[in-house]
């Protein structure tokens, strides 16, 4: 359930071999301390701390040690626990996921849309953190978070963060392996990402080169 200084290094070694970037969630201060010198660019806060104000005061001082940003999952939060989760971290390099906090989540229970509504709130970038089956839903988050940048245009927005766990058998025993994604799903769901994120464009209605001929030829205009 938790990592060694030694399980550290090397996954820090391995990653700088493969060009990743790596990071983790601290659920107590002793694990802050710990993750202290190998100065993340993100800390990430669970589901189950973002009510633990103290944990989230000490992640937030933490990450402006270095001029790191904090990922807060709002999974199990109403709005008043989300207003005392954002007040306790500011608003300056935050990102809030929308997230269930249930595992696996059905479909028709996530109310993807609160995605949005994290946004508008407290005009924040915001993403998804992921726990139900298959690909598609977190496929379409991306897309859902290149739309709420319209909502908050003075924001720098990038491409919709989205979280989602990783087994090598979803068939294994334990709470998370039925929501997680072997490594060929995890694959599709990258691949499919890449495509949305390439289709997203600027948002600005003109004419493209790509269709300019076409419009050239069959447009028809009536004064």
């Amino acid at each position: 359930m938790e990592l060694t200084d030694d399980d550290l290094a090397a996954l820090d070694a391995e990653c700088r071999n493969l060009g990743i970037v790596w990071f983790a969630s601290a659920w107590d201060a002793p694990s802050i301390e710990r993750m202290r010198p190998w100065k993340p660019p993100f800390w990430k806060l669970a589901s189950a701390s973002g009510t633990d104000l103290d944990l989230v005061r000490a992640t937030r001082k933490a990450a402006d040690e270095t001029g790191a940003t904090v990922i807060a999952s709002t999974g199990g939060m109403d709005e008043e626990q989300c207003d005392r989760l954002v007040a306790a971290l500011g608003t300056k390099r935050t990102i809030l996921l929308a997230c269930l906090m249930a595992y696996p989540a059905d479909n028709h229970l996530l109310n993807t849309l609160t995605m949005l509504t994290l946004g508008q709130r407290y005009g924040v970038p915001v993403g998804w953190s992921g726990h139900e089956r298959g690909i598609q839903i977190s496929s379409s988050m991306v897309a859902m978070g290149a739309a709420a940048r319209f909502l908050v245009p003075h924001l720098p927005w990038g491409p919709a963060v989205i979280e989602r766990h990783l087994t090598l058998d979803r068939s294994m025993r334990g709470s998370d392996h039925a929501a997680s994604l072997e490594p060929s799903g995890m694959r599709q769901l990258v691949r499919d990402i890449r495509a949305i994120e390439s289709s997203l464009g600027d948002g600005r209605k003109v004419v493209s080169e790509a269709e300019a001929v076409a419009a050239k030829r069959l447009r028809r205009v009536v004064t």
